[in-house]
């Protein structure tokens, strides 16, 4: 089984990793240095590529924040958690809240035992709640808003390593998801988990995190007691 109790292996992080260096195929501007210079700096990443390019004027701000543009970051931002899979879009996520763990079991369950496993071994397409599930639909949530994400690169110009870090995903229900403050701001980016405190929602301990990242869910009792799990 891949989503055990505790939810341990199958939901662990599946961030794919970054190559060193990223080529980019693009009409240079006329300061071609300063562009190779801030993708040494930046580390090379997607979204350092990306941002770089607008700070040298090579892409609008408009495209840079387009959800499904590969010329900006907001596609990255998207991405670079999880393969282009709703399977992975939802189990690769170190972050389950108890609801959504009892929601995907109800219809692991649900299906024929032929249908809960995919040929790669993963729980099916078909045992994800989606849409048609209404408020048990399990949704991926970026802890911090990405409008939030996108401000602190584009005009805070944060380090673009610093604002990844906070680019976390985790998977809720839909009815949780409500419960939630505005998508479009953040009371402390700084602190990602504030958004969720007093919400309600506790989250199952994942062996895979590291104490920092069981530390930031600790400060607002966000973790889930052995009798809710």
């Amino acid at each position: 089984m891949l989503l055990s109790r505790n939810v341990g292996e199958g939901i662990r992080s599946t961030t794919p990793s970054l190559p060193e260096h990223v080529e980019v195929t693009v009409a240079l501007p006329e300061n071609e240095h300063l562009y190779r210079e801030n993708i040494r700096k930046t580390g090379g990443s997607f979204a350092a590529v990306g941002i770089t390019r607008f700070r040298c004027g090579l892409v609008s701000e408009k495209e840079l924040r387009q959800d499904k543009n590969m010329a900006g970051i907001k596609f990255w931002l998207w991405y670079m958690h999880h393969p282009p899979h709703e399977v992975w879009k939802k189990v690769g996520r170190p972050y389950w809240s108890v609801e959504a763990y009892a929601s995907w079991k109800r219809a692991y369950f649900a299906l024929p035992e032929a249908n809960r496993v995919g040929r790669d071994a993963r729980p099916s397409l078909a045992s994800i709640p989606r849409r048609a599930a209404g408020p048990d639909w399990l949704v991926h949530e970026h802890v911090v808003p990405q409008k939030v994400l996108l401000d602190l690169l584009i005009t805070k110009a944060q380090p673009v390593a610093k604002v990844l870090d906070l680019n976390m995903g985790a998977v809720i229900t839909r009815r949780e998801d409500r419960l939630l403050p505005t998508i479009s701001s953040h009371p402390d980016a700084g602190d990602p988990w504030r958004r969720y405190a007093g919400t309600g929602i506790t989250f199952i301990p994942n062996p895979a995190w590291s104490r920092s990242q069981r530390t930031a869910l600790e400060r607002h009792d966000l973790i889930a007691a052995e009798a809710e799990r």
